[in-house]
């Protein structure tokens, strides 16, 4: 057989590409098939990846297949819009083959495959890629960030935070009204000095910016003007998420917040009324149920415990103070929150969760993109006066202050960083180049600097021609912090104030919180505030959100928590993924929308396309052959009709799982193996803990999808319970653990009961608990990842899916960007190369 399968080698003739993203793939030749299974990532730097693959050889004479493994070395090119990679530049490091023992023969084969691959257009789906990835955290990584909490205003009236940098700082707007520079929201002072706020379809006014807002319930002809000029020249750059449906605006214009001023940096933790709390299932843990704010209480210690920006806060009460603590220092039963529940959004932030390590590991990947160095032009760099630079605190770079832009000096030279490029000159303002190179020392800028963000944007390798570039998510201000992520820094970066206003990033404020399919999106206040015309036309995606071009998704609040559990429809909406309420933007996903694109010429990501679609790479290379056998045929790269149960461990042994449990490969059959041990991969006999079949043997969030589980009832129709206060709280004699129910006072707090939900359309399958995922290094952990890969694909598309139908249904149509960076001209405020709000 092997004398058959080697012949082959010589004999490669046109390769067909599809990129269908399933796995395994076959290269189908006139002598054989080589099957090569879903690569198990092992390392990522960088864009470099370095994996492992189970790969087998068929003949055509029906004998038994030889299975291998193999080692390689990829550039992965990726999109995080449509959350897919490609890997490229393939170096296969290693090949272990039992049965081939000729180093010539071996070597043949490593050839072939470094030959063939390339042409396969080799797809994978970043969300296997973060699941299945074996890279581990570094629980020192703790750059220093400011954790201390920001103020924490309580609210029990429905309430908006708006958040001004410092005393108010005017701007002329027209002959009627000055504009406040200095806040994201629109807030204009007419000639009687009244200020005027516009949200929620609403005016509201007060003789004094700080305090003292009321709605205004018949705006005068002016104000009625303002709002149809905001509302218009937003739609210019609206990309469709704010639309809303006539129900929607009726329901925020009926309503009346209390409008909270503050000058410095703060968060809101607002309540429908007295705080409500409700127990978590199979946990000690409850959650404050009327507010959309993230306020937990744990009847274990008595104590609160809070979430702003990714970071924990601990109070005892809700009204604070409220103190940082480490995230390993939460309660254990913070982990044991279902996947599914209301409340599983914050399972992000809680270490040893899965929702917590793909988080971290999804921080780790870059958007990439390649720079043409003769074409890739810079926005412009408007300066307010002179270029005035600052020193680097820790470095011999500097700075400059007085701009939007992130511009460096460093002796002679000066540094640009424009959307995600590189870009270099002899001057201060240009012209700009394409910089081969990173700034000297930006690796040691420190969090205390308004461009710390920039340190996240690399340059992986150069041609005479080309600039490989990419970035990762620390560019729009998601962080690794030990074992979870965080959102910004925590430090406050005063904006420019001089002829111009120029905001820098923020943290706190906007209620920040991470979704596994939109990032980072914020919420300001309880309900729905429209975050387009509550922030102003003419402040729009700079300064305080980091790059010119990004600003965070809205999260409204009606479509609450459950982003890990399956979805569930039922008659009071929908609780699923939370990206369902990115309204129609063009990728759906704010944070994952790719900046490169912002780039008028010059900057190509590569157009990776959608899930599945076969692309037209040419379909057919041809590639010289010797010999007589010149023109064989080779099918090279299709998805067949494989179960997708093949692995490896890191010693090449191969294992695959069958109805009766996991087997190894012995020679040319398949040995089952031991039930009872789960040996590490580093032994070379690794056990793989198949107590049961390969059906019920994976996790049970992924196991049977026809399985009833115990809905969480609908909170919002349940009696009230009431907030245990200072006074009222649970004692120290709370049930135990294992009890787990409500504590009990004097308005006797009623345990949730386990009724389903009615109208139950789709089954939620049982989640698995924290600990079920198996030990690091096994096969079992190997195949209980891949299983979460897919899942986590599906749900992916499903709520892009979801995402767009609801923005159609909302009456939105998206509007791409121009493409250029410096689109929006004079109206901007703060995005680079954009006419800054002047003071």
């Amino acid at each position: 057989m092997l004398t058959i399968l080697f012949s082959m080698l010589g004999f490669f003739g046109l390769v067909q590409h599809n990129a269908n993203t399933d796995w395994p793939r076959e290269i189908q030749t006139d002598k054989g098939k080589i099957i090569i299974y879903q690569p198990q990532p092992e390392k990522l730097t960088g864009n470099l990846m370095e994996a492992r693959a189970a790969i087998s050889i068929e003949s055509n004479d029906n004998k038994e297949p030889t299975f291998g493994a193999m080692w390689i070395k990829a550039k992965m090119n990726t999109d995080r819009g449509t959350r897919t990679a490609i890997l490229e530049d393939i170096t296969v490091t290693n090949l272990r083959f039992p049965a081939i023992t000729d180093a010539e023969r071996k070597q043949n084969l490593i050839d072939m495959i470094e030959t063939e691959m390339p042409k396969w257009h080799l797809e994978m789906n970043l969300d296997d890629v973060v699941a299945t990835l074996e890279q581990n955290s570094d629980p020192d990584n703790k750059p220093p960030f400011n954790n201390k909490a920001p103020e924490v205003v309580v609210s029990e009236r429905p309430a908006i935070l708006v958040v001004l940098d410092g005393s108010p700082k005017m701007m002329d707007y027209n002959k009627q009204f000055s504009k406040v520079a200095n806040t994201p929201y629109f807030i204009v002072k007419d000639k009687n000095s009244k200020y005027y706020l516009f949200a929620q379809e609403n005016w509201y006014a007060s003789n004094d910016i700080m305090t003292g807002w009321s709605k205004v319930s018949k705006p005068s002809k002016d104000l009625r003007k303002l709002e149809e000029d905001m509302k218009n020249n937003a739609s210019k750059y609206d990309d469709g998420t704010t639309a809303k449906t006539a129900a929607t605006n009726q329901q925020n214009a009926n309503k009346n917040y209390d409008i909270i001023v503050r000058t410095h940096p703060a968060e809101l933790i607002a309540s429908d009324g007295k705080p409500n709390f409700a127990p978590i299932s199979n946990t000690s843990l409850l959650y404050m149920n009327n507010s959309d704010a993230d306020v937990f209480m744990n009847i274990d210690d008595n104590q609160y415990y809070t979430v702003l920006s990714g970071r924990w806060y601990k109070a005892s009460n809700t009204r604070g103070p409220w103190n940082y603590i480490e995230p390993s220092q939460l309660p254990k039963d913070f982990a044991n929150i279902p996947a599914g529940s209301e409340k599983d959004r914050v399972l992000a932030f809680v270490p040893g969760t899965d929702a917590s390590r793909d988080a971290l590991l999804d921080s780790q990947i870059p958007q990439t993109a390649s720079v043409d160095r003769n074409s890739a032009k810079a926005t412009d760099v408007t300066y307010d006066g002179t270029p005035n630079f600052k020193p680097v605190e820790g470095t011999n770079l500097q700075y400059a202050q007085n701009t939007a832009s992130a511009v460096f000096r460093s002796g002679n030279s000066y540094y640009y960083c424009d959307n995600g490029v590189w870009f270099q000159s002899y001057s201060p303002s240009g012209p700009w180049q394409v910089s081969t190179s990173r700034p000297p020392e930006i690796d040691n800028v420190p969090p205390s600097n308004p461009f710390y963000n920039t340190k996240y944007v690399y340059i992986y390798d150069v041609t005479p021609t080309v600039v490989y570039t990419g970035y990762t998510p620390g560019y729009l201000g998601c962080y690794s912090y030990g074992p979870t992520i965080v959102y910004g820094t925590g430090w406050y970066y005063p904006g420019w104030y001089g002829r111009y206003y120029y905001p820098r990033p923020i943290t706190w404020g906007f209620g920040f919180n991470y979704s596994p399919w939109t990032g980072w999106g914020f919420r300001f206040g309880f309900g729905w505030v429209d975050p387009w015309y509550s922030f102003g036309f003419c402040h729009s995606y700079g300064g305080w959100w980091g790059p010119a071009v990004y600003r965070p998704v809205y999260y409204r609040p009606y479509y609450r928590g459950a982003y890990y559990g399956r979805p569930v429809y039922h008659n009071r909406g929908y609780y699923g993924r939370q990206n369902n309420v990115v309204y129609n933007n063009v990728t759906v996903n704010r944070y994952n929308r790719n900046i490169y694109n912002y780039h008028s010429q010059g900057v190509v990501t590569r157009q990776l396309g959608g899930r599945g679609a076969v692309r037209d790479v040419n379909n057919v290379i041809t590639r010289p052959q010797a010999g007589n056998d010149r023109g064989n045929r080779v099918s090279g790269g299709n998805n067949v009709n494989r179960p997708n149960n093949v692995y490896t461990d890191r010693q090449g042994n191969v294992y695959r799982r069958g109805s009766n449990g996991w087997e190894m490969r012995d020679g040319d059959t398949w040995r089952a193996q031991n039930n009872t041990t789960n040996r590490p991969e580093s032994n070379n006999r690794p056990s793989v803990n198949n107590n049961n079949s390969a059906g019920n043997n994976r996790p049970s969030g992924y196991s049977n999808n026809n399985q009833q589980r115990t809905v969480q009832p609908d909170n919002r129709q349940q009696p009230n319970t009431q907030q245990p206060s200072v006074s009222n709280r649970p004692s120290s004699g709370v049930p135990p653990n294992n009890s787990r129910t409500a504590p009990s006072d004097n308005r006797q707090q009623q345990q949730p009961s386990a009724t389903p939900r009615r109208s139950v359309e789709t089954p939620r399958p049982q989640q698995p608990a924290t600990n079920s995922r198996p030990a690091a290094g096994t096969i079992d952990r190997s195949s209980y990842d891949r299983q979460r890969g897919m899942e986590r694909s599906m749900n992916f598309q499903q709520s892009q899916q979801r995402g767009s139908s609801v923005g159609n249904r909302s009456g939105g149509s998206p509007s791409r960007p121009s493409g250029n960076s410096n689109s929006g001209g004079s109206s901007r405020s703060s995005g680079s190369g954009g006419r800054p709000s002047r003071n």
